[in-house]
């Protein structure tokens, strides 16, 4: 009976929920006529691990 039980308890944690949940946006979005502007985040300058300098420029054009 307990070699039957565990597998099945693994099954059933390992099922996804039913339902479209969808993870929230956060930020200010700003809505004008047919266009939309999402928040962006000001310059900056910080020294990484590296003694490098660090800056928006650095992400430029990146995903994150």
């Amino acid at each position: 009976m307990k070699k039957l039980l565990i597998p099945f308890i693994i099954l059933m944690a390992c099922q996804q929920q039913s339902g479209s949940d969808k993870l929230p946006f956060m930020g200010n979005t700003i809505y004008e006529e047919n266009d939309t502007i999402y928040h962006t985040i000001q310059d900056f300058q910080l020294v990484d691990q590296d003694s490098s300098i660090v800056t928006n420029e650095t992400f430029d054009g990146q995903v994150m």
